[in-house]
């Protein structure tokens, strides 16, 4: 009975192993889209201290022949084994004691053989998602890149032809890119592509796409938003730019971007899409750079300048509560400290430790009489570095503003009151 039961367990075992061997095949199923990314990268002359790495179907292939050798060996262990056990006469326990031994023994190694396949695993997903990563990113300013930007855009119309959710695109165009290049040099040039690069992410939601579209173009890709909106966007991001002038080290210098911009329409493709943003942008240079124009599906013509989308920086620190709902202003003890990064008569930003856990914010402004409670929702979020720790910049747009007969005592600090001027009152 004891040597049923030793077998059974052996078997069980040896079924855990034939289930991981499975998982390895399934899993190098799902990488096989990936297997050109590794291939690429091992085709890449190697570092004179590396050892070139393995295309990913040699080294799957190679791992797969191991596991297979190492359960084949542990089976044909169990069968030995088991002929023992069966030998063994009932009155030996010593002898069957023996025999299981040997059996725990066959069964930890071969743990220990799936334990190195699984950590061998691992470390090649890692490597495989890093080099998947790295093909879809530019390496400059860490935007999509133009294959990544592609793909984005025809999901994004699949979704228009199916689903009739709308797609707006905007390319961005620093003017005059050559001069900086020719009067500063290249490495300031790479500085400002940078710099445009992530303001256009901080004025960006989070569900939109920012990529380079190539040389010193831009795109960004809205879903979900119609053109009226998608024209905001582009004159808050072309006003921002043009409101901010680069600072590298001693050296500052105004620089300011022309943007086209499209949204889809019946039966859009790619190409014809892209063409109408195109269109836009090119009117937009003609009619004097600095501009932002759309096309509204027949012509382009330009957005109206709206002052009110110009972000003015706002470095202080404001005191702002979460916001509940019902119309209320919260009591004081709700309210804390939070440094402002810019302010608009349409909306603020903070720069935060950690991303919100909530929707929306009461922001007081101004102070005694002056004073506005304005009802600010989170409208993206973004994280301004990879290293730790991580700070966040909260962007959100002003869409009440609340007035109750016994606001809250103002004891706290605020800032200058010409920021009240930019709040739409």
């Amino acid at each position: 009975m004891a040597a049923l039961v030793l077998v059974a367990l052996a078997n069980f075992v040896l079924g855990a192993a034939a289930l991981f061997a499975v998982q390895v095949l399934v899993l190098g199923r799902k990488r096989e889209p990936l297997a050109a990314v590794a291939l690429t990268a091992a085709a890449a002359p190697a570092e004179p201290d590396e050892v070139p790495a393995r295309p990913t179907t040699t080294w799957l292939a190679g791992l797969m022949e191991k596991v297979e050798c190492d359960i084949s060996r542990h089976a044909f262990e169990l069968d030995e084994l088991a002929e023992e056990l069966n030998a063994v006469p009932p009155d030996d326990p010593a002898s069957m004691m023996a025999a299981a031994a040997a059996m725990l023994v066959a069964n930890r190694r071969l743990q220990s053989e799936l334990a190195t396949a699984q950590a061998e695993i691992t470390s090649q997903q890692q490597k495989v998602d890093a080099l998947a990563a790295e093909s879809r990113t530019d390496t400059l300013t860490g935007l999509a890149n133009r294959r990544s930007f592609d793909e984005e855009l025809g999901r994004r119309l699949d979704q228009w032809r199916r689903h009739k959710v709308p797609v707006s695109l905007l390319l961005i165009d620093i003017d005059h890119f050559k001069q900086i290049n020719d009067r500063y040099g290249h490495p300031i040039g790479d500085e400002a592509l940078k710099w445009t690069a992530r303001v256009q992410s901080e004025a960006l939601r989070q569900m939109d796409v920012a990529a380079r579209y190539g040389g010193e173009e831009f795109a960004a890709i809205l879903p979900g938003t119609k053109l009226s909106d998608a024209g905001n966007v582009a004159e808050r991001l072309r006003a921002t730019i043009s409101a901010k002038p680069f600072r590298q080290g001693e050296l500052e210098f105004p620089i300011t971007v022309s943007v086209g911009v499209a949204v889809t329409i019946p039966d859009d493709a790619p190409a014809a899409f892209l063409k109408r943003a195109d269109d836009a942008l090119y009117a937009a240079k003609q009619n004097g750079r600095d501009r932002a124009y759309l096309h509204n599906g027949a012509e382009a013509v330009a957005i109206q300048l709206d002052k009110t989308l110009v972000r003015h920086a706002f470095d202080s620190v404001q005191q702002v509560a979460i916001y509940q709902g019902g119309g209320a202003v919260p009591p004081p003890e709700a309210f804390g400290p939070m440094r402002s990064n810019d302010i608009s008569a349409k909306g603020i930003s903070f720069i935060c430790e950690s991303p919100p856990t909530c929707k929306a914010y009461v922001v007081r402004l101004g102070a005694g009489a002056q004073t506005r409670y304005m009802v600010a929702n989170i409208a993206n979020v973004a994280a301004l570095s990879a290293g730790e720790p991580t700070q966040y910049r909260v962007g959100c747009a002003f869409v009440a503003r609340l007035e109750p007969d016994d606001a809250p005592a103002d004891d706290a600090p605020a800032e200058e009151s010409s920021a009240l001027e930019l709040v739409a009152c």
